[in-house]
């Protein structure tokens, strides 16, 4: 079963700022950049999310690390995730 949404197949919607944590979790990962850059998300949890910086650079803050700054590209974010071999179970890491 795919995990790609009827969003996905859509044009890519356009901002200067973008919350990366899924629901909008208190621990936020945020995208922004003077220029506008477009994304679109892959999944329907937001877990994987298509990004796409045409012009200058954006730059992803967060409180308990130091920034990151992408320049002009396509990138596609994806949140970490852990097996447990004991019970087969998949889950998200949030930092």
């Amino acid at each position: 079963m795919s995990t790609e949404t009827k969003e996905a197949k859509k044009v890519f919607g356009s901002t200067r700022e973008l919350l990366l944590t899924p629901g909008g979790a208190d621990n936020k990962h945020i995208m922004k950049s003077s220029q506008y850059f477009e994304h679109r998300p892959l999944t329907e949890d937001g877990q994987l999310i298509e990004l796409k910086i045409m012009k200058g650079e954006a730059v992803i803050t967060h409180d308990e690390h130091d920034k990151v700054v992408l320049t002009k590209g396509h990138y596609v974010k994806a949140n970490q995730v852990e097996f447990d071999p004991f019970d087969n179970s998949v889950s998200y890491v949030f930092d």
